[in-house]
């Protein structure tokens, strides 16, 4: 863990640039991540199939994905292929390399 240099002199920092250095150094994407990965998600997997997505999480470079019927857990392992590649061009390189997905009822309506 990096030693804290505060003191004094240590110039104020916006929280979110404190909390992206402190996630990154446990591991974890930085906190806007996931959030950009749902905003592109209806383009990647287009608008009828995203309706019935759930994205839970972004943990040890798998995006959690809950569908609403197993129909569609082969429609997303179709595209996972594209939507790793899309993840890497418009996100960040090496940071999802594959999808985990799960049949259940949606949590949020």
């Amino acid at each position: 863990m990096p030693e804290f240099r505060g003191g004094e002199d240590a110039e104020p920092r916006p929280v979110n640039e404190s909390l992206d250095r402190i996630m990154r150094s446990l591991g974890a994407p930085p906190g806007d991540t996931f959030s950009r990965i749902r905003q592109r998600w209806p383009e990647w997997v287009g608008a009828d199939l995203a309706g019935h997505c759930e994205l839970v999480t972004l943990r040890d470079g798998a995006v959690v994905v809950r569908v609403d019927e197993p129909a569609f857990v082969t429609s997303l392992r179709w595209s996972e292929a594209r939507i790793v590649a899309a993840c890497e061009d418009e996100i960040e390189v090496g940071l999802v390399d594959r999808l985990t997905i799960r049949v259940g009822p949606r949590a949020s309506s």
